[in-house]
């Protein structure tokens, strides 16, 4: 077959159409398709004669019709992108300063992990997919382009050290939050990772990521991190992480949980001059010459939430301090539901008797002992299952912070609240809860783009929050709300999908600019 020239095969042929070469020259034919009866096969047959293939183009035969071309449409996928891209800016200017020969890829495989639960083999196919690649074309992000990225970025504690420095002193105050996490690492040949306990009792390899949350108003935002071996534990490791901060202790403060309540932690933390907050059990031995029998014994108030919060502030020989805080409306939630327990189960032991009594007065052989049947006939008292009622809806923290009131003590610690959720985000809708890194440099640095891609929720939250939709709308559902609005691209132009009023007062409400993002691409073409 003769060779095309190039004004020939860069030709768009229509459908249904075929080119010839016939004495020299190049035409365009109609072409149609029959049954053959004698092969039984479909035939391809030349048909009308439709023009002449030019180098100074296509010269169609004069009456001839050609088909219509169909139109190249492109779809990608656009809300979400556009949100990430233009929230995040303060995370573009970061990477740009400390990681300049690689920023583009570092935030494109964050905010895909951010949008998507995409490991990082499939981060190039998304990708694909997203109007990031029209953004920031041409990127490598394949898996062999990954590895030695990460290998990379690992090696640089440092620039990953000066990025969350900078990050957090632009959006947030000086007083720090601290809580460790531990993260499941399927690799055997990770160093860090050590077998032990997490919190969901897994007895797994685990590397212990330390992190430390700014003040950020009501919020807590994820500042810094630092991961530890798994054979570390918190109160050994935050002394690590605050000097690697290089921040002053006394603005410190470990927020912990009743698991790690215990003298050795505190006594290793106030060693190292650490401020901490914790939680006293309720029937923690401390607490009984304490806590108050009557709500007037209390000694001040405030409010969270809207909710009156009772307290009383005690100063311990030791220098430590225990404030016990009482909300009213917990306690009668508390009471009620144990009342309502208590007397369904009254309701069910009668019942029990009752067919007892009924299979004995027909001679049946007895199922109960006569002791178990009085038992079930004597009704349980609420109070005694419920026990002592002074201790119902109170929280006890010991701490060593003097210079705070009662109301901080209480603010710091509900803090953990929006440390939990951040951590639940984190784990199961991020899925970051374990790793398949097999060395310390990629490992850091898996733990970095993490970092990078829990910024970006971070900063969702704080919308959906701002927007009072916390309790409609879940960090996971307002991403599958973006990512569900694409872009097309027809004639050369990137245009939105039509949108609903209701998906667009969605994307007004939280400024997302998907026509702003498309004008620049647009423009650029």
């Amino acid at each position: 077959m003769a060779q095309k020239p190039d004004y020939v095969a860069s030709f768009k042929k229509p459908p249904n159409t075929e080119i010839k070469l016939i004495s020299g020259k190049w035409y365009l034919y109609r072409t149609s398709c029959e049954y053959d009866k004698e092969s039984k096969r479909p035939r391809k047959k030349s048909g009308e004669y439709l023009g002449a293939i030019k180098e100074d183009g296509f010269h169609p035969k004069r009456g001839a019709a050609l088909p219509e071309v169909e139109e190249e449409i492109e779809i990608k996928e656009a809300g979400a992108t556009s949100y990430f891209y233009k929230r995040c800016e303060y995370i573009r200017t970061q990477l740009q300063v400390h990681f300049p020969d690689c920023w583009q890829q570092l935030f494109a495989i964050a905010l895909i992990r951010a949008v998507h639960e995409s490991p990082l083999k499939r981060i190039a196919d998304r990708y694909e997919c997203s109007i990031l690649s029209e953004i920031h074309p041409e990127l490598r992000l394949s898996k062999d382009d990954i590895t030695p990225l990460l290998q990379r970025v690992g090696r640089d504690r440092k620039h990953i050290r000066l990025f969350m420095v900078g990050a957090y002193e632009k959006k947030s105050s000086s007083f720090m939050l601290f809580d460790g996490h531990r993260l499941i690492s399927h690799s055997e040949t990770l160093e860090s990772a050590h077998l032990g306990y997490d919190s969901k009792m897994r007895f797994e390899p685990q590397s212990n990521l330390i992190c430390a949350f700014s003040i950020d108003g009501s919020e807590c935002f994820p500042a810094y991190y630092k991961a530890e071996d798994g054979d570390v534990i918190d109160s050994v490791a935050f002394s690590d992480v605050i000097a690697e901060m290089g921040i002053d202790k006394k603005n410190v403060a470990i927020i912990g949980d009743k698991g790690f309540n215990g003298e050795g932690n505190i006594d290793l933390m106030e060693d190292k001059d650490l401020n901490y907050v914790l939680p006293l059990k309720r029937n923690s031995s401390e607490l009984s010459p304490l806590m108050p029998v009557s709500e007037a014994l209390y000694q001040g108030g405030f409010t969270y939430a809207g909710r009156p919060i009772l307290f009383k502030d005690c100063m311990l020989e030791d220098g430590r301090r225990i404030c016990i805080f009482l909300d009213q409306k917990m306690r009668q939630k508390e009471m009620g539901d144990s009342f309502r327990r208590t007397a369904r189960l009254n309701a069910e032991n009668l019942e029990r008797a009752r067919k007892e009594e009924e299979r004995r007065t027909k001679g049946w052989t007895p199922l109960l002992s006569d002791e178990r049947l009085a038992e079930l006939k004597c009704p349980v008292d609420p109070l005694s299952v419920f026990g002592d009622p002074t201790r119902a809806g109170t929280l006890s923290l010991i701490t060593n912070i003097a210079s705070c009131s009662a109301e901080d003590i209480y603010q710091y610690y509900k803090k953990r609240e929006w440390i939990e959720d951040f951590f639940r985000i984190y784990d199961n809708t991020l899925d970051f809860d374990s790793s398949f890194m097999r060395d310390r440099y990629s490992f850091e640095a898996w733990l970095f783009l993490n970092h990078l891609s829990s910024l970006m929720a971070y900063d969702a939250l704080h919308d959906i929050k701002s927007n009072n939709m916390l309790k409609n709308l879940s960090f996971k559902d307002f991403r599958v709300k973006l990512s569900s609005i694409a872009a097309c691209r027809s004639t050369g132009e990137w245009k939105v999908q039509k949108l609903t009023d209701k998906r667009k007062a969605f994307l007004s409400k939280f400024n997302v600019d998907i026509e702003g993002v498309l004008a620049g691409l647009n423009t650029s073409a």
